[in-house]
């Protein structure tokens, strides 16, 4: 019998937070559930529920607990002052939540068009990039037609699902 030698990765300590992110956020959704699920009246439960409204309760949970988050995130800053002082620290936080404390060494992108949609107002220029070296991260950036620069621009980086609408039908309300 033959027997091949495997390549041994070694995964980075960035991907590994962002890993444990994943595994954290699978944990809490699991807790939100079993919430989710004592609070509702025993009457509403029944033996033949099924997963799509079990999900749907979720989602409706995550979307109030955003909103009430969203409600109180910027509360307290009520000056250009206020906000200049609290911008780094809230920054920080951000970049500790995505996974980017500290930043990455910067890479070459290797930014390649794919291909372009032309559209009246507008082209759309499929990309495809490397976020870190061998990690791809494919989008579609939209570029205005017949304006002058400076102009405002949209990368939109897109996700995978398979809903038929895509990763993110749901959550743009």
């Amino acid at each position: 019998m033959k027997t091949r030698k495997m390549k041994r990765s070694v995964m980075n300590p960035r991907m590994l937070r962002q890993g444990t992110a994943v595994w954290v956020l699978a944990v809490l959704l699991i807790a939100v559930q079993s919430a989710a699920d004592e609070a509702v009246e025993p009457s509403r439960v029944s033996s033949h529920e099924n997963a799509a409204s079990r999900h749907e309760r979720v989602v409706e949970h995550l979307k109030a607990t955003g909103a009430e988050i969203s409600a109180r995130s910027l509360s307290d800053i009520q000056s250009l002052d206020d906000w200049k002082e609290k911008r780094p620290s809230i920054r920080r936080e951000l970049l500790y939540m995505l996974g980017l404390d500290p930043l990455p060494a910067r890479t070459p992108l290797n930014a390649e068009i794919t291909g372009t949609l032309e559209r009246t107002d507008y082209r759309v220029e499929k990309v495809v990039y490397q976020s870190l070296p061998g990690l791809y991260v494919t989008g579609n950036f939209y570029l205005p037609r017949n304006s002058a620069p400076p102009l405002a621009t949209v990368l939109y980086v897109c996700g995978h699902s398979p809903h038929p609408l895509g990763a993110k039908w749901n959550y743009q309300d």
